[in-house]
């Protein structure tokens, strides 16, 4: 009777899917997130936090419109939130049989509820340019579609690795 390695296990490749997600995340982080076409210049992840003020240096109420609610996170909590994943995908790889410790169901719970808050940090953004951004005003660059692309592959990573055989 073979056996599977462990890393082939649903929650090997979730462990380590989650991981890139991650990794994705933060180097998103570093990369252009907004295009400012009449000034022609970019702003990156890292620059939203260093230039947002007090007390708005995580989560910013009007990021991308004069008017209105148009809510964003700034590069910091996008960074935090990556970190996260990653270590939700590195205690999916440390649970494999043989190795440091087991995953019991609260902490199973836990790592889903972290999945899904590093997805809605790093989404929102995106949606939020979308939904609220004035044309010609300012445009998403690739930073900002990595980072969701980073936070969505990681949710889906650690939620179906984490579910149950059901055969």
């Amino acid at each position: 009777m073979a056996t599977n390695p462990p890393l082939a296990s649903r929650r090997g490749l979730g462990g380590l899917t989650a991981l890139i997600g991650g990794a994705a995340m933060i180097g998103a982080v570093f990369l252009p997130w907004l295009a400012y076409p009449s000034l022609g210049n970019t702003i990156r992840g890292w620059d939203t936090f260093a230039l947002a003020s007090g007390g708005t240096r995580w989560f910013t109420q009007h990021a991308f419109d004069a008017y209105g609610l148009s809510p964003g996170f700034t590069g910091m909590s996008v960074l935090i939130a990556g970190g996260l994943l990653g270590v939700s995908g590195g205690a999916m790889l440390f649970s494999l049989r043989g190795g440091g410790f087991r995953l019991r169901a609260a902490t199973m719970r836990a790592l889903r509820v972290l999945a899904l808050v590093a997805f809605v940090v790093g989404g929102t953004n995106l949606v939020s340019a979308y939904a609220t951004g004035g044309s010609g005003l300012v445009t998403p660059e690739w930073g900002l579609f990595q980072s969701a692309a980073g936070a969505m592959i990681g949710l889906v990573a650690v939620w179906l690795g984490l579910s149950r055989d059901r055969s």
